[in-house]
């Protein structure tokens, strides 16, 4: 059984071929990635800037209501 399989192994017809990115491709996906990561980013230095925005005027009406 285990000769069958080093046959079937060593012939390139019946073993499945891998998808192989070439270098473009590789490059092409890991900008791709990279942009993706960017725009995580920003939106998160967004949405960090709202809630201090958020914060610094909650601050503000507090301090006006003790006044």
């Amino acid at each position: 059984m285990a000769n069958i399989l080093r046959k079937s192994w060593k012939d390139p017809k019946k073993r499945e071929k891998k998808s192989v990115l070439t270098w473009q491709q590789q490059k092409e996906k890991k900008v791709e990635l990279k942009q993706h990561s960017n725009n995580r980013k920003q939106i998160i230095e967004e949405r960090k800037k709202k809630k201090r925005e958020y914060v610094q005027k909650i601050k503000d009406l507090k301090e006006k209501k003790k006044n």
